[in-house]
Protein backbone atom coordinates (compact mmCIF):
# COMPACT_ATOMS: atom_id res chain seq x y z
CA UNK A 1 0.00 0.00 0.00
CA UNK A 2 1.56 3.26 -0.92
CA UNK A 3 0.04 6.53 0.71
CA UNK A 4 0.45 9.96 -1.81
CA UNK A 5 -0.30 13.39 -0.59
CA UNK A 6 -1.37 15.83 -2.79
CA UNK A 7 -0.74 19.53 -1.76
CA UNK A 8 -3.41 22.03 -3.68
CA UNK A 9 -0.58 25.18 -3.13
CA UNK A 10 -3.42 27.76 -2.61
CA UNK A 11 -5.73 28.93 0.39
CA UNK A 12 -8.98 27.33 -0.80
CA UNK A 13 -10.07 23.88 -1.03
CA UNK A 14 -12.97 24.34 -3.73
CA UNK A 15 -11.03 21.77 -5.58
CA UNK A 16 -9.99 18.98 -2.61
CA UNK A 17 -13.13 17.07 -3.31
CA UNK A 18 -13.10 17.19 -7.22
CA UNK A 19 -9.16 16.42 -7.86
CA UNK A 20 -9.55 13.80 -4.81
CA UNK A 21 -12.46 11.66 -7.20
CA UNK A 22 -10.26 12.41 -10.15
CA UNK A 23 -7.27 10.79 -8.70
CA UNK A 24 -9.48 7.85 -7.85
CA UNK A 25 -9.96 7.21 -11.38
CA UNK A 26 -6.46 6.33 -12.05
CA UNK A 27 -4.61 4.85 -8.97
CA UNK A 28 -4.49 1.67 -7.61
CA UNK A 29 -6.91 0.16 -5.54
CA UNK A 30 -4.42 0.13 -2.49
CA UNK A 31 -3.14 3.23 -2.75
CA UNK A 32 -4.40 6.26 -0.31
CA UNK A 33 -4.58 9.51 -1.82
CA UNK A 34 -5.30 12.40 0.31
CA UNK A 35 -5.45 15.93 -1.19
CA UNK A 36 -5.27 18.91 1.15
CA UNK A 37 -4.76 22.96 0.87
CA UNK A 38 -2.88 25.34 2.55
CA UNK A 39 -4.34 27.61 5.51
CA UNK A 40 -3.01 30.41 4.07
CA UNK A 41 -1.61 32.36 1.55
CA UNK A 42 -3.06 32.86 -2.16
CA UNK A 43 -6.16 31.55 -3.77
CA UNK A 44 -3.87 31.46 -7.05
CA UNK A 45 -0.88 31.28 -8.28
CA UNK A 46 0.13 33.32 -11.19
CA UNK A 47 3.16 35.00 -10.88
CA UNK A 48 6.51 35.02 -8.89
CA UNK A 49 5.40 37.08 -5.94
CA UNK A 50 2.21 34.87 -5.48
CA UNK A 51 4.26 31.46 -5.66
CA UNK A 52 6.80 33.04 -3.17
CA UNK A 53 4.27 34.04 -0.59
CA UNK A 54 2.89 30.55 -1.23
CA UNK A 55 5.83 28.77 0.06
CA UNK A 56 5.87 29.12 3.85
CA UNK A 57 2.54 27.48 3.70
CA UNK A 58 3.53 24.82 1.41
CA UNK A 59 6.87 23.61 3.89
CA UNK A 60 4.52 23.95 6.69
CA UNK A 61 2.23 21.57 5.50
CA UNK A 62 5.26 19.57 4.15
CA UNK A 63 6.24 19.12 7.77
CA UNK A 64 2.92 18.21 8.82
CA UNK A 65 2.20 14.81 7.08
CA UNK A 66 5.45 14.07 6.09
CA UNK A 67 5.44 11.25 8.12
CA UNK A 68 1.97 10.13 7.44
CA UNK A 69 2.70 9.44 3.72
CA UNK A 70 5.07 7.62 0.98
CA UNK A 71 5.34 10.76 -1.31
CA UNK A 72 4.40 13.77 -1.68
CA UNK A 73 2.93 16.01 -5.04
CA UNK A 74 2.95 19.57 -4.85
CA UNK A 75 -0.40 19.97 -7.87
CA UNK A 76 0.93 23.11 -9.53
CA UNK A 77 2.53 23.44 -12.30
CA UNK A 78 4.91 26.02 -11.23
CA UNK A 79 6.49 23.43 -8.81
CA UNK A 80 6.38 25.68 -5.77
CA UNK A 81 8.47 24.83 -3.11
CA UNK A 82 9.58 21.81 -4.69
CA UNK A 83 13.36 22.08 -3.75
CA UNK A 84 13.24 23.86 -0.13
CA UNK A 85 10.28 20.73 0.34
CA UNK A 86 12.83 18.03 -1.04
CA UNK A 87 15.21 19.48 1.91
CA UNK A 88 12.71 19.55 4.60
CA UNK A 89 10.94 16.11 3.70
CA UNK A 90 11.60 12.37 5.13
CA UNK A 91 9.12 11.23 2.12
CA UNK A 92 10.19 12.13 -2.25
CA UNK A 93 8.48 15.57 -3.32
CA UNK A 94 7.41 15.42 -6.87
CA UNK A 95 6.38 18.42 -8.98
CA UNK A 96 3.75 18.73 -11.08
CA UNK A 97 5.91 20.10 -14.40
CA UNK A 98 9.53 18.59 -13.91
CA UNK A 99 7.39 15.08 -13.40
CA UNK A 100 5.35 16.03 -16.90
CA UNK A 101 8.31 17.09 -18.61
CA UNK A 102 10.26 14.22 -17.81
CA UNK A 103 7.84 11.85 -19.06
CA UNK A 104 7.69 13.32 -22.42
CA UNK A 105 10.85 12.53 -22.91
CA UNK A 106 10.14 9.28 -22.55
CA UNK A 107 7.29 9.31 -25.37
CA UNK A 108 9.00 11.01 -28.31
CA UNK A 109 11.81 12.99 -29.55
CA UNK A 110 10.32 16.59 -28.95
CA UNK A 111 7.34 17.91 -27.03
CA UNK A 112 5.37 21.16 -26.51
CA UNK A 113 3.58 22.70 -23.34
CA UNK A 114 0.13 24.42 -23.60
CA UNK A 115 0.42 27.42 -20.88
CA UNK A 116 -1.61 29.36 -19.66
CA UNK A 117 -0.59 32.92 -21.05
CA UNK A 118 2.59 34.33 -22.05
CA UNK A 119 4.27 34.95 -19.20
CA UNK A 120 3.87 31.33 -17.97
CA UNK A 121 5.83 30.24 -21.29
CA UNK A 122 8.61 31.92 -20.72
CA UNK A 123 8.87 30.70 -16.73
CA UNK A 124 8.33 26.96 -18.54
CA UNK A 125 11.06 27.10 -20.63
CA UNK A 126 13.27 28.05 -17.77
CA UNK A 127 11.81 25.07 -15.79
CA UNK A 128 13.08 22.74 -19.23
CA UNK A 129 16.39 24.24 -19.05
CA UNK A 130 16.96 23.54 -15.48
CA UNK A 131 15.27 20.26 -15.58
CA UNK A 132 17.60 19.38 -18.70
CA UNK A 133 15.31 18.69 -21.30
CA UNK A 134 15.26 22.54 -23.05
CA UNK A 135 16.69 20.48 -26.37
CA UNK A 136 13.04 18.72 -26.40
CA UNK A 137 11.65 21.35 -26.00
CA UNK A 138 9.55 22.19 -29.10
CA UNK A 139 7.64 25.16 -28.17
CA UNK A 140 5.53 26.77 -25.41
CA UNK A 141 2.17 28.10 -26.32
CA UNK A 142 -0.67 29.61 -24.60
CA UNK A 143 -4.37 29.83 -24.73
CA UNK A 144 -4.72 33.66 -22.60
CA UNK A 145 -6.67 33.09 -20.12
CA UNK A 146 -5.87 32.51 -16.10
CA UNK A 147 -6.19 29.80 -13.59
CA UNK A 148 -9.65 30.78 -11.87
CA UNK A 149 -11.33 31.74 -15.07
CA UNK A 150 -11.04 27.75 -16.59
CA UNK A 151 -13.85 26.50 -15.10
CA UNK A 152 -15.94 29.74 -16.01
CA UNK A 153 -15.55 29.27 -19.66
CA UNK A 154 -14.68 24.91 -20.38
CA UNK A 155 -15.89 25.61 -23.84
CA UNK A 156 -14.35 28.06 -25.32
CA UNK A 157 -10.99 26.65 -23.41
CA UNK A 158 -11.28 23.27 -24.70
CA UNK A 159 -11.42 24.77 -28.29
CA UNK A 160 -8.69 27.11 -27.98
CA UNK A 161 -6.41 24.07 -26.33
CA UNK A 162 -7.08 21.98 -29.44
CA UNK A 163 -6.48 25.06 -31.87
CA UNK A 164 -2.66 25.29 -29.88
CA UNK A 165 -2.36 21.23 -29.36
CA UNK A 166 -2.55 21.00 -33.23
CA UNK A 167 -0.18 24.07 -33.94
CA UNK A 168 2.32 22.78 -31.81
CA UNK A 169 2.51 19.32 -33.32
CA UNK A 170 1.72 20.64 -37.27
CA UNK A 171 4.07 23.83 -36.88
CA UNK A 172 6.31 23.53 -33.90
CA UNK A 173 7.65 19.86 -34.73
CA UNK A 174 6.34 18.45 -31.37
CA UNK A 175 5.47 15.09 -31.32
CA UNK A 176 3.38 14.81 -27.81
CA UNK A 177 2.00 17.79 -25.78
CA UNK A 178 2.29 18.39 -21.69
CA UNK A 179 -0.42 20.41 -20.47
CA UNK A 180 0.94 23.42 -18.66
CA UNK A 181 -1.86 23.48 -15.52
CA UNK A 182 -3.09 20.85 -13.13
CA UNK A 183 -5.91 22.90 -13.44
CA UNK A 184 -6.61 21.86 -16.84
CA UNK A 185 -7.37 18.31 -16.25
CA UNK A 186 -10.61 18.15 -16.76
CA UNK A 187 -9.89 18.79 -20.03
CA UNK A 188 -7.61 16.53 -20.97
CA UNK A 189 -9.65 13.06 -21.91
CA UNK A 190 -11.85 15.11 -24.57
CA UNK A 191 -8.42 16.85 -26.41
CA UNK A 192 -6.66 13.10 -25.99
CA UNK A 193 -9.80 11.83 -27.97
CA UNK A 194 -9.92 14.63 -30.70
CA UNK A 195 -6.00 14.57 -31.68
CA UNK A 196 -3.57 11.54 -32.53
CA UNK A 197 -0.96 11.69 -30.77
CA UNK A 198 -0.11 11.54 -26.54
CA UNK A 199 -1.45 14.02 -24.23
CA UNK A 200 0.26 14.87 -20.75
CA UNK A 201 -1.86 15.52 -18.36
CA UNK A 202 0.43 16.65 -15.18
CA UNK A 203 -1.63 16.04 -12.02
CA UNK A 204 -2.18 12.35 -12.28
CA UNK A 205 1.20 11.75 -14.68
CA UNK A 206 3.34 13.15 -11.23
CA UNK A 207 0.89 10.94 -8.68
CA UNK A 208 1.22 7.72 -10.69
CA UNK A 209 5.37 8.50 -10.69
CA UNK A 210 4.81 9.36 -7.04
CA UNK A 211 2.35 5.96 -6.87
CA UNK A 212 5.87 4.08 -8.21
CA UNK A 213 8.23 5.86 -6.47
CA UNK A 214 6.69 5.13 -3.16
CA UNK A 215 6.08 1.16 -4.57
CA UNK A 216 9.84 0.82 -5.08
CA UNK A 217 10.67 2.04 -1.72
CA UNK A 218 12.95 5.22 -3.23
CA UNK A 219 13.86 8.15 -1.70
CA UNK A 220 15.67 11.78 -1.98
CA UNK A 221 19.24 11.06 -2.31
CA UNK A 222 21.24 13.48 0.95
CA UNK A 223 24.58 12.95 -1.00
CA UNK A 224 24.52 15.96 -2.67
CA UNK A 225 22.14 18.92 -3.64
CA UNK A 226 19.22 17.59 -1.09
CA UNK A 227 21.78 16.83 2.02
CA UNK A 228 21.82 20.28 3.13
CA UNK A 229 18.20 19.79 5.29
CA UNK A 230 20.54 17.06 7.78
CA UNK A 231 23.35 19.96 8.67
CA UNK A 232 20.69 22.49 8.94
CA UNK A 233 17.44 20.66 10.51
Amino acid sequence: MSRILVINPVSTSRWDVSDYDYLQRYVKSSTQVKVVSLSEGPTSLESALSVAAAEPAILATVREYERQCDAIVLNCFADPGMRAAREISSVPVLGAAETSMLLACLLGERFSVICLDRQQSYKVRRQARVAGVSSKLASCRWVGMLPLQLDSDRERFQDLLYTRATACVESDGAELVVLGCTGMAFAAGRLAGRVGFPVIEPMVATVKMAELIAGLRLTTSRRGLYSLTRLVG
